[in-house]
């Protein structure tokens, strides 16, 4: 966390003296976001004219409906292997996950949210900590996506070096998936090449998949901190104006700020809600898939005499991703419980009824905020520990069943 930390602040530094402002700074990491959705065609941020048919997000609907079409004519040649055929049972599941994240993130309610992240940069009070807070939020975007592009440039340089390593060392020809072409046999050097040549795309495909979109929901949690991070300040400074209160001489300034704070608070739970009804299906489609892939992946390891290094991959790609999208849930329970603390610590005894009655109503809001959840619980590190328990169930289930 401390190496972290000064490199948090080494960047931010650099990148005050790059950037003029928080948004230029902000827009810059969007701009670096929606290249990497450009490459599936995906890249709704842009606005404009944007249209799912477009031929980049066609080519890749089309590839992965090919790549499923191939991993069931797989199933048939593998069945009774019980490796081979769960291999190929989760490349498919990450199919399926592929398509969720199409829908969810070609949606046009994510170009509304991305409109109103951008305008957010112009529109709050020029309270010194304010201005603090919209900077933070653009350098974390601009040190996260940089972070996030290093792993999955690892990840996607990883898996095609070992492959072809391994290949060299073990004097055969190996895929790193499970499936193949049919009538194409990659047993031969000729087939063996479309077929590896096709699986990198695959790795392309999916690295750039997943960076774009877990990136893009990475920027909107930071965004939702930061949105109540100034309702905070907002109120700290109206603390302020209530200790010193005088009808006669700050009545209207204390009304006007709060009805800032008021309003702030109204778009963050609509911010909240348009997310979480976009993010919901996807969410359930893709946790219900990496259970069922981390499951089938232990059990496979479970069976089999030596290490299955696919299946670890992919247990470990699930982890991470599960764990990601918990902690962030975390995180933002955490912040909205800060700005509960900091409704009670207001001194609200000082301030007119009509005031007091309108801070009673925000905390009210506050404590049932709008949560993420993929349509059952909510998404937080509780959710993770429950989802491993359930993984931990089924598996012990299969090993019985058998």
């Amino acid at each position: 966390m401390e190496r972290f930390q000064r490199y948090y602040n080494r960047r931010k530094n650099e990148l005050q003296s790059e950037f003029k402002s928080s948004r230029a700074m902000y827009e810059s990491a969007c701009d670096t976001l929606i290249g990497y959705f450009h490459v599936s065609g995906a890249d709704r941020l842009r606005g404009g004219d944007y249209t799912r048919l477009n031929p980049r997000l066609i080519f890749l609907v089309c590839d992965l409906t090919l790549y499923i079409v191939v991993n069931c004519w797989c199933l048939t040649v593998f069945w009774g292997q019980l490796t081979d055929v769960v291999f190929c049972l989760v490349t498919m599941g990450i199919a399926v996950q592929g398509f969720a994240k199409i829908a969810n993130y070609t949606d046009d309610r994510l170009y509304e949210l991305h409109v109103y992240n951008v305008a957010r940069f112009d529109r709050v009070r020029d309270y010194p900590e304010a201005r603090e807070s919209l900077q933070t939020t653009a350098v974390l975007c601009k040190v996260f996506i940089k972070i996030f592009s290093y792993l999955f440039m690892m990840l996607t340089t990883f898996i095609p070096v070992y492959t072809i390593v391994y290949s060299i060392t073990s004097r055969s020809l190996q895929l790193p998936f499970g499936f193949f072409f049919p009538w194409i046999d990659h047993t031969q050097l000729f087939g063996y090449i479309i077929n590896l040549s096709y699986h990198f795309l695959q790795i392309y495909e999916a690295s750039y998949g997943l960076l774009a979109t877990d990136t893009c929901f990475l920027f909107f949690i930071i965004h939702a901190m930061g949105q109540l991070d100034v309702i905070i300040i907002y109120l700290k400074k109206l603390d302020e104006l209530a200790l010193e209160y005088d009808k006669f001489k700050n009545d209207e300034e204390l009304y006007q700020l709060l009805n800032d704070i008021t309003e702030k608070h109204q778009e963050h739970v609509e911010y909240m809600s348009k997310m979480d009804s976009l993010l919901k299906p996807g969410f359930f489609v893709n946790f219900s898939c990496m259970i069922a892939e981390t499951v089938a992946s232990l059990y496979v390891q479970s069976e089999t005499d030596g290490i299955w290094y696919p299946g670890l991959i992919v247990v470990l790609l699930c982890i991470v991703q599960l764990f990601i999208a918990c902690a962030l849930g975390t995180i933002y329970s955490t912040k909205n419980d800060q700005l509960i603390d900091e409704i009670y610590n207001i001194s609200w005894y000082a301030m007119p009824i009509p005031a007091q009655k309108s801070l009673a109503l925000i905390l009210n809001s506050s404590q049932h905020p709008v949560v993420l959840s993929d349509g059952f619980d909510a998404i937080d590190l509780f959710a993770f520990v429950q989802i491993y328990k359930k993984i931990y169930t089924y598996f012990t289930m299969l090993q019985s069943f058998n």
